[in-house]
């Protein structure tokens, strides 16, 4: 497979959950401004970022602090497929678009305010939506950037190493608006509830949004310290090719750690919305499900809720504990075949119905750093390539939009509605192909 085409399609992705303003270089022009005017509570910008699954313009504050911007957080394939392939990363984006790769996204969710205004615009949109979820998108920053520190020459080789980084930045410069001052942290922008009732462009969304803050009275030692992670591997990745940058992300590294540790407490208890939301059934697995809520053992994996596979493994570098090694051992000795974990007819480890592809995706990256660690190389190796070449189309059709052999072209994604009134021309840089 051609694997510099497929990381050059998943950075695109990443490119289409941007919120805020966006660049004028984007690849993808179809995407616009969003969500600019996101503002904290103080009145800081919060534009930028990813978007979680659709996308919004006005994201502000309690008291008008802009909060636009981020990345939307799509929960699936992408993170471990993208450290294998890179490529979704840039359609995610909120805010004005300034000339990214993602060329057909407006303008929109560029007002995201904090409660005291703060400019909170930019960050990735979640998924195919449009609220700013901040623990998904520090994870996947935070995972995207352990694929970049641990394989630069892979991207190097296929001459996408700057637009991984441009990629990756665009949340990092969200993070460091959405933390005003030490002991607070902007953790969600937007109401998932109001969110998930639009079907629309982000470009084209008029719903308030609002800014969630963590803070010693409402604190949230996951969602922070994972944002804390996030910011120290972007000190990694920049560190020799911009190091002001890289200095101002490991400060607030270390801030946001203190944070963390200092008012322990989880996210959900203190932005009680986000608890709601994470107790529908379309989003919460069953309790009967061995692998479920709560069953912290082998079988889990890696996702945004559940990093121990990837801890023990980053442990174990730093260590070489035999504990440590023992334990990794463990995990990979169910993931691989005969070891617990079903496998369907043509090979796929097959984790979970709810997201299936991204476990095995993540776990696929975990098995190659485990390799370079030294642990098993050539059977961890030759599983996760296994792994990501079922995805690509060893199991009979490509996941990945634009790619190989029957790949997806109608994408539950709410940036694929057009103009009404208007046709879609399809190009070779439309990532999503066929908008309605």
């Amino acid at each position: 497979y051609n694997y510099g085409e497929v990381l050059y399609k998943s950075i695109l992705f990443y490119e289409v959950q941007r919120s805020g303003r966006l660049p004028s270089n984007r690849k993808i022009q179809w995407r616009g401004d969003s969500a600019v005017d996101d503002r904290g509570v103080n009145g800081e910008d919060l534009s930028g970022g990813w978007y979680d699954c659709k996308w919004l313009l006005d994201d502000r504050g309690v008291n008008g602090e802009d909060l636009s911007g981020g990345w939307y957080d799509c929960k699936c394939l992408v993170g471990g497929l993208l450290n294998w392939l890179v490529g979704w990363l840039d359609v995610w984006s909120a805010g004005w678009l300034v000339g990214w790769l993602v060329g057909w996204l407006v303008g929109w969710l560029i007002d995201d305010k904090g409660v005291n205004g703060e400019d909170l615009s930019g960050g990735w949109y979640d998924c195919g939506d449009y609220v700013k979820f901040g623990l998904p998108m520090a994870a996947s920053t935070t995972m995207l950037l352990w694929g970049l520190v641990t394989f630069p020459q892979a991207y190097m080789s296929v001459n996408l190493l700057d637009d991984v980084r441009d990629s990756v930045r665009w949340p990092l410069d969200y993070f460091i608006k959405a933390h005003p001052d030490k002991y607070s942290l902007y953790g969600q922008v937007g109401d998932p509830y109001t969110d998930h009732a639009y079907w629309g462009r982000p470009e084209d969304m008029a719903m308030d949004r609002p800014a969630y803050i963590l803070t010693p009275e409402l604190p949230g030692s996951d969602l922070v310290g994972e944002t804390s992670a996030a910011m120290a591997a972007g000190y990694l990745a920049f560190k020799d090719v911009d190091p002001v940058y890289a200095k101002t992300l490991l400060t607030h590294a270390q801030t946001l750690f203190e944070f963390a540790e200092s008012f322990r407490g989880l996210y959900s208890d203190s932005i009680p919305n986000a608890a709601e939301f994470y107790k529908k059934p379309a989003v919460q697995i069953s309790a009967c499900d061995p692998f479920s809520v709560g069953f912290y053992g082998k079988f889990r994996g890696l996702d945004y809720n559940g990093i121990e596979s990837h801890v023990l493994v980053l442990l174990y570098q730093l260590t070489q504990e035999p504990s440590l090694k023992a334990s990794v051992e463990e995990i990979f000795h169910a993931w691989l075949p005969g070891g617990g974990i079903e496998y369907t007819p043509k090979g796929l480890a097959y984790r979970s119905a709810w997201g299936t592809l991204r476990y095995t995706a993540n776990m696929a990256m975990v098995a190659l750093v485990a390799a370079e660690a030294g642990l098993n190389s050539d059977l961890y190796r030759r599983w996760a390539l296994g792994q990501i070449h079922y995805m690509l189309g060893d199991g009979g059709r490509s996941y990945v939009i634009g790619f190989g052999k029957d790949p997806p072209t109608r994408p539950h994604h709410a940036s694929r509605a057009s103009v009404s009134g208007t046709q879609c021309v399809v190009t070779e840089t439309l990532l999503f192909h066929e908008r309605s």
